[in-house]
C-alpha cells in the first residue's frame, strides 16, 4: 500500500513539471545579447575605444562615448545609462563586452574590464589623435553597430 501512495505522488509531482515549464516559457524575454572578447581597451577622454574581434575573427573597433556611463535627459524623462562598467574580480577571466539588444535595437551595453589599469588588456590612445568626430557619429547615432551576424539576419 505505501509502494501505491508513494508512486501516485511521484507521477503526480512528474506529471506536474512540464505543465509548469509550458507556463514559463510563455514569459519570454524582449531581450538579446551577444557577448564579444575583448582584445585591448583604449582609455579616451570622450570615452573607451574597444578593440575586439569581430565576424570571422577580423580585429574591429568600437567606440563608447563617456556619455553613455552616467544617466541622461531631463530629471523626469532620465534614461538608464548605456554603459554598464563592471570590474573583474582577481584571477582568469578576460575583459568582455555583452551587448544587449530590446526587440532587435540596442539598448545597453555591459563592459567587464580589470581595475588594474596596467594590466594587458588596458593601452592608451595619445592625446594628439582625435577621435572627436568618431564619438559624436556614435552618440549621435544613438546606436551601436558592431560587425557580426545577429541570428536571423
Amino acid at each position: 500500500m505505501k509502494k501505491l501512495g508513494f508512486s501516485i505522488i511521484l507521477f503526480a509531482i512528474l506529471a506536474g513539471i512540464p505543465l509548469y515549464a509550458q507556463e514559463i516559457q510563455g514569459t519570454q524575454s524582449t531581450f538579446y545579447y551577444v557577448d564579444m572578447p575583448i582584445e585591448r581597451i583604449y582609455s579616451h577622454m570622450r570615452g573607451f575605444a574597444i578593440l575586439y574581434r569581430g565576424q570571422d575573427w577580423e580585429l574591429e573597433w568600437a567606440y563608447l562615448p563617456i556619455e553613455w556611463l552616467s544617466p541622461s535627459g531631463e530629471a523626469e524623462e532620465r534614461q538608464a545609462p548605456k554603459i554598464d562598467l563592471v570590474n573583474l574580480a582577481p584571477g582568469n577571466v578576460w575583459p568582455h563586452l555583452t551587448i544587449f539588444y530590446k526587440e532587435g535595437v540596442f539598448d545597453h551595453v555591459r563592459l567587464y574590464v580589470r581595475p588594474e589599469r596596467g594590466h594587458s588588456s588596458w593601452g592608451f590612445i595619445e592625446r594628439d589623435i582625435d577621435l572627436d568626430d568618431v564619438f559624436q557619429e556614435v552618440l549621435d547615432a544613438d546606436d551601436l553597430r558592431l560587425t557580426f551576424q545577429l541570428p536571423g539576419q
